[in-house]
């Protein structure tokens, strides 16, 4: 608007000045001056707006490249976790896998499985690094078990291993053994010496059952228990010697045992049990420890002499159970007790009561004594059983006609 007022100015100026024709050509010549600021102006405005456009652009650019590096580092970190996770799940896998590869780099089988294989003339089971011998398949006549198979111990043979062998005569079984299983060597008829371990902790039952041949006196001190039937029928035995730690005699332990003239009981037994020594025909007597608390029934049946030690207070239920040829019985001053059935059917056997000092008969005590057709009882008798006595030459006798008792046990 400036530019139009000064312009008109001009031309008046040099109108009324110079004349139309000056005046003209002065014109055109402001309005060409006029134009080209014009167009400097313009040029000036198109400048800026480019510069203005460039610091866009620029701001633009340098948006978009932080947005970049954002997203770049968000990326970095995305995949930062997605290593850490990776790492993580690298180790638990490894954690997991360690026990498996373990297993596979060992042989030696896990506690939980068992090995099984043949060695020389033996089957056996590896389990938890000690070998059991399961069963014998050679022939030989003199046997010696190994001591180690695949690298273990042999430390049991199993059950039934010898059962029923005919060719067997000595068997020589190695210090690593702790144990022999049942009927491991029944029905070897041919066997006559066995050389056991000194560390044998365990004999089964039925171990050397009808072993006709078997000579052995004594059994290795680890051994706390002669199992039922252990040496059942073996009729070679003549005598046998109990150590000190032996606590229990199984039932039928040397039941048939014909040859058995001698049996060497240990102070520290607790029990015998049934018919422990049944049909040994040859074994005449016997003495028994004042620590043997417990008897079974018919233990010994053809016994002819029993004597019990110095100190004993009872003479032990079911003692002489059954044994028809007792005539002699040997009871310490120390007795004041007598067990029921403890002479049951003792058809020989005689006794004067007034020579001990019992304070107790138990029920059936003395019940088929044929032999004691009088009963006198000592003063110190407190109390009896049921039918403590009876006998084929008596009639039922009623004590309490002739004694008064402070406590009578019918």
């Amino acid at each position: 608007m400036k530019k139009g007022l000064k312009f008109v100015v001009y031309v008046l100026i040099f109108v009324l000045l110079l004349g139309n024709n000056s005046a003209v050509i002065f014109a055109e010549g402001l309005r060409e001056n006029v134009r080209l600021e014009d167009v400097q102006a313009e040029h000036a405005d198109n400048i800026l707006l480019d510069n203005s456009q460039s610091e866009i652009v620029e701001e633009e650019s340098s948006v978009a490249a932080d947005e970049e590096e954002s997203e770049t580092e968000s990326a970095e970190e995305t995949t930062e976790e997605q290593q850490v996770s990776e790492e993580k799940t690298e180790e638990a896998t490894e954690e997991t896998t360690e026990p498996e590869s373990s297993v596979e780099d060992t042989e030696e089988p896990s506690s939980e499985e068992m090995q099984e294989g043949t060695y020389e003339n033996y089957e056996y089971v590896i389990s938890e690094k000690q070998v059991t011998l399961t069963k014998y398949t050679g022939t030989e006549t003199d046997v010696v078990i190994p001591t180690q198979v695949e690298g273990y111990d042999v430390t049991a043979i199993g059950d039934s291993c010898f059962k029923d062998n005919k060719t067997i005569q000595t068997v020589s079984i190695p210090e690593t053994v702790v144990s022999i299983g049942e009927r491991a060597f029944q029905g070897c008829s041919a066997l006559v010496t066995v050389q056991l371990p000194s560390k044998l902790e365990t004999l089964k039952k039925y171990a050397f059952y009808s072993c006709a041949k078997l000579q052995i006196d004594s059994l290795p001190e680890g051994i706390t228990e002669i199992a039922d039937y252990t040496f059942a029928y073996c009729n070679a035995i003549t005598v046998f010697q109990f150590h000190a730690n032996i606590t229990i005699v199984g039932q039928s332990a040397f039941y048939g045992a014909s040859s058995l003239t001698e049996v060497g009981f240990n102070h520290g037994l607790l029990e015998i049990m049934n018919a422990a020594f049944g049909k040994c025909n040859n074994l005449k007597s016997v003495t028994i420890p004042s620590t043997v608390k417990t008897f079974g029934r018919s233990v010994f049946p053809l016994i002819e002499q029993i004597v019990f030690e110095d100190g004993i207070d009872t003479i032990p239920a079911y003692v002489c159970y059954g044994a028809s040829k007792l005539t002699d019985v040997v009871i310490p001053q120390s007795v004041v007790t007598i067990g029921k059935y403890a002479f049951y059917n003792c058809s020989v056997f005689e006794i004067d009561f007034t020579q001990y000092k019992f304070q107790a008969i138990e029920e059936y005590a003395f019940y088929g004594c044929k032999r004691i057709t009088e009963v006198t009882l000592p003063e110190s008798v407190i109390s009896f059983g049921n039918f403590f006595f009876t006998g084929d030459n008596a009639e039922s006798y009623d004590i309490r006609k002739y004694y008064k008792y402070s406590q009578i046990l019918l």
